[in-house]
């Protein structure tokens, strides 16, 4: 299954599983990273939303 997305994604390279592994550790790290921004803006937007409904 890796080696057909990695042939999708570069048609003329050979499958390489360090190349492909590297890939999979990038995109892992960026999706947690993502979640974390997500949740971290969640957050901000519950105290804010919070603190408006308190001071009316």
């Amino acid at each position: 299954m890796k080696d057909k997305v990695y042939l999708k994604m570069f048609p003329d390279k050979k499958y390489n599983y360090g190349s492909m592994k590297n890939i999979i550790y990038d995109l892992q790290k960026l999706a947690e990273t993502f979640i974390a921004d997500q949740e971290i803006r969640r957050s901000n937007f519950d105290l804010k939303w919070s603190m408006i409904k308190w001071s009316s």
